[in-house]
């Protein structure tokens, strides 16, 4: 089964726990931010037959997660708004 599902905190405009439905890409890939074989997730809001329209304007979402650490999320990147600041998280690897 490919199809996932989670909970994601956000603040818009104040905090907020949304309800996500993903689908797991078939292939891992790599991320230059962290190590390893990393899953990414491209989420963007599902608005039906709108979405043609407003899409385009709508901020966008990419979270990494790490299957080989119990699927943990390592990063991602995001923006506020429309052409609002871009905004980047990051999980610090593990030491060697």
């Amino acid at each position: 089964n490919r199809e996932i599902s989670f909970h994601a905190f956000a603040c818009a405009p104040g905090p907020e726990l949304f309800a996500v439905e993903a689908s797991l890409p078939e292939r891992s890939e790599r991320w230059p931010l962290y190590p390893g074989d990393l899953f990414r997730l491209d989420m963007r809001p599902d608005l039906g037959a709108l979405n043609l329209l407003i899409a385009p304007f709508l901020p966008t979402m990419d979270a990494w997660f790490n299957p080989n650490d119990n699927w943990n999320y390592v990063g991602g990147e995001f923006d506020r708004y429309f052409r609002g600041p871009h905004v980047m998280t990051v999980r610090m690897p593990p030491a060697e």
